[in-house]
């Protein structure tokens, strides 16, 4: 049986750059994203490119996922969209800022499912 291990990605978007995380933390944000179940059954592997904008109370926004599946599209963009986000402050006051990471959907071939995170953190950028 091919079990599902999802990899997150984090790509910089600017030089000047602040990380982002959800409020929930990374590890219960990984156990929310689900390995589609149709996929999982069709043996389906692919990528998710997410990117949104935070706001200045932590509601992810303008949410764009691009997938090499679209059986990964929406569990990705629910996830996101319900999860509140760490608003970070610039010169006392809160910023909207713009996330940009990608998720690799992967089935292996043992009787583990867990979630890889590959940096310590996404990069953000400030929205100005």
């Amino acid at each position: 049986m091919r079990i599902p291990i999802i990899f997150i990605l984090f790509i910089a978007l600017s030089v000047t750059s602040y990380s982002q995380e959800p409020l929930i933390g990374w590890d219960s944000l990984k156990s929310l994203i689900v390995y589609p179940d149709l996929a999982r059954r069709a043996g389906l592997e692919g990528f998710v490119d997410v990117q949104f904008n935070i706001d200045t109370n932590g509601n992810a926004s303008k949410i764009i996922v691009t997938a090499s599946h679209e059986q990964f599209y929406s569990c990705v963009k629910e996830v996101v969209k319900n999860v509140k986000w760490n608003c970070r402050t610039f010169e006392g006051r809160r910023i909207e800022q713009v996330v940009q990471f990608p998720i690799h959907f992967m089935l292996l071939h043992n009787d583990k499912s867990r979630i890889i995170i590959k940096s310590e953190s996404p990069k953000a950028r400030i929205v100005y």
